[in-house]
């Protein structure tokens, strides 16, 4: 719907979110642009991969030029409450068990949201013709270092049910 608007009203540049979660269950780091995502886990990733390969459609066929923004668990002020770095500070608190998954054996590449603004105006300040783009840090962190800092910056220790 957002591209054919942009086609019927004559826009010529779309910049979109996507996500990291394109990837699926790759484990080749550090992701690429170039990497095949034709196998998405969800149908969030789903449709944000179909949102990319639309958008490049559109570029050929119509020339909307656009930049898709892969975002890497993006983190800071104002950050979404469903996020892992949340939920686990709010259970702490409330000492209440934190539902831990694999054993705790997973790791995530946190990207703070200036970082990721700084990207947002370097694509449009670029002005490309149709690219996508990871924004993110390119350091995975242990999800259980993450839960050890989130403890020492409270002062209390959690409780784990994995």
């Amino acid at each position: 719907n957002i591209l054919e608007a942009c086609r019927y009203n004559s826009i010529s540049k779309l910049y979109f979110a996507s996500t990291s979660s394109v990837y699926g269950d790759k484990n080749n780091l550090p992701f690429l642009e170039t990497d095949d995502i034709t196998q998405p886990l969800s149908f969030y990733s789903a449709t944000k991969s179909s949102n990319e390969l639309m958008a490049y459609s559109y570029n050929h066929l119509f020339r909307l030029r656009s930049t898709g923004l892969r975002f890497f668990t993006v983190y800071g002020p104002w950050g979404r409450p469903d996020m892992a770095m949340y939920i686990f500070a709010k259970k702490i608190m409330n000492n209440e068990p934190i539902k831990v998954f694999n054993q705790g054996q997973m790791k995530r590449d946190f990207t703070f949201i200036d970082d990721i603004i700084d990207g947002i105006i370097a694509s449009i300040k670029n002005n490309y013709e149709c690219e996508v783009f990871n924004l993110g840090n390119n350091k995975s962190v242990d999800l259980m270092d993450v839960v050890s800092f989130i403890e020492k910056k409270i002062g209390k220790k959690e409780q784990m049910n994995f």
